[in-house]
């Protein structure tokens, strides 16, 4: 599968952290993911998927760039009244771990190999994700998915029918945004908090 990307070296570096967490290193323009089906060795821990009729993953990504615990929080909330039987599943590694969701089904992170997070993907209906590697490999993968965007270059939106890319776009003095946050302290980050749930079409 071919990552659609509008500058490359930017999505080398977001494959990058894919070495952090799973160990794999992919840097290639083009490069071959296979999602199987089925895992080379049955594993226990993917039983739980059984319970569920729709399966969506959540990537918080690092805290400087990802919603807050509460706004997780009420997206996971938001997701279980409107879908009934819905399983949420955590997904990355250590610098994942700040957010302390409870209100998931099943915390996956820094449990899965690369092949187990590619498996998982192919059965999950739905990604949810803030900027970072496993965003890539989701919108590559064709589930859909949801990339949450705080500050950070336009560049670094994956492309895809199956890819939607959440920006708040009511601050022209940030356009374009190149990755820092220029905002005086009391409004850091205001972009982020600004995004509403109301966006996230489930």
């Amino acid at each position: 599968l071919r990552v659609k990307y509008r500058q490359e070296k930017i999505v080398s570096a977001e494959l990058g952290m894919l070495k952090e967490i799973f160990g794999v290193n992919i840097n290639k323009r083009d490069f071959i993911l296979d999602f199987p089906k089925k895992l080379a060795k049955n594993s226990s821990k993917f039983k739980i998927l059984e319970k569920f009729k729709k399966k969506i993953i959540i990537f918080v990504g690092q805290t400087f760039r990802s919603l807050s615990v509460h706004k997780w929080k009420s997206i996971i909330d938001l997701i279980k009244t409107k879908n009934p039987g819905c399983g949420i599943f955590l997904v990355g590694g250590d610098d994942c771990m700040w957010a302390n969701l409870k209100n998931s089904d099943c915390d996956f992170r820094n449990k899965l190999s690369f092949e187990e997070f590619l498996f998982l993907i192919e059965k999950s209906d739905l990604f949810i994700t803030s900027n970072g590697g496993p965003m890539w490999v989701s919108a590559a993968s064709g589930t859909k998915t949801i990339s949450i965007h705080g500050p950070s270059m336009f560049a670094w939106e994956p492309e895809g029918d199956n890819v939607i890319n959440l920006r708040p776009y009511t601050y022209p003095d940030c356009q374009p945004c190149e990755g820092n946050c220029y905002l005086p302290k009391n409004r850091k980050f205001e972009c982020l908090k600004k995004i509403s749930l109301s966006l996230i079409h489930i």
